[in-house]
């Protein structure tokens, strides 16, 4: 019988020694009910630890392997990102980088007829290459900066 189900007027009926009694049992039930949840309590977090230990060294057995591999594997030239036929010619862009200031202005290295360019900056606003002494060249008719300039214009 549990004290919940007495109601006071029972609970006063019993005599101390009863009461003790039910009061003892409750405790008792209440300790074990806490060393269980405890007991539970630690196992998970046990399982936590082994859990992160798992994949900790998973993730650094993934690390090593992928760095080997990266190591034994030649390491090859980057794709361009795109190439087309402009004006007879075949255009690469090899790397472009838009200015965050100058918004209208790229920084490009191209590949033209598989021969690397040195790098340009190219004003897709005036339509003029500029080159690392700072000298302004206008675009001619069939020049590649016309080519990168209309390519990003239509995708920014």
């Amino acid at each position: 019988m549990s004290i919940a189900l007495l109601d006071t007027n029972k609970l006063n009926t019993l005599s101390p020694k009863a009461r003790d009694g039910l009061y003892t049992q409750q405790a008792q039930r209440r300790a074990t009910h806490d060393r269980w949840i405890e007991t539970w309590i630690e196992t998970r977090i046990e399982t936590s630890k082994r859990l992160v230990k798992f994949g900790m060294g998973l993730l650094l057995w993934v690390m090593i392997v992928t760095g080997i591999q990266a190591t034994i594997a030649p390491i090859a030239d980057a794709a361009p990102l795109t190439c087309r036929p402009y004006h007879e010619r075949e255009v690469c862009i090899d790397r472009i980088k838009r200015s965050a200031k100058h918004y209208w202005e790229y920084r490009v290295n191209l590949t033209i007829d598989g021969q690397k360019q040195p790098e340009d900056v190219l004003d897709c606003r005036h339509y003029q290459r500029i080159d690392r002494d700072g000298f302004i060249e206008p675009f001619r008719s069939d020049d590649v900066g016309r080519f990168v300039c209309r390519y990003f214009k239509h995708r920014s």
